[in-house]
């Protein structure tokens, strides 16, 4: 099975259901999509959820910025 994630200008993209949960980091300039993991950032959604007695099935964050090939082009204008 596959999951469809949409990326807003950078379009969609599917992967496999069974891959491990991870977050991502897009780029605004060239689309790139950089996956990422983070068991800190996840005991920290675990724990604010927790002071808000809320519970979480599931999330998804997307990070948005430059990648350092974008950044670096853009600080050479």
């Amino acid at each position: 099975m596959v999951t469809s994630i949409s990326f807003g200008v950078a379009g969609k993209k599917f992967e496999l259901a069974n891959k491990p949960h991870h977050d991502h980091m897009i780029c605004k300039s060239c689309g790139l999509i950089i996956e990422f993991q983070n068991e800190k950032i996840e005991q920290l959604q675990l724990d604010i959820a927790k002071v808000h007695n809320f519970h979480i099935t599931s999330h998804l964050m997307q990070l948005r910025g430059l990648c350092e090939k974008c950044a670096k082009a853009n600080s050479n204008h």
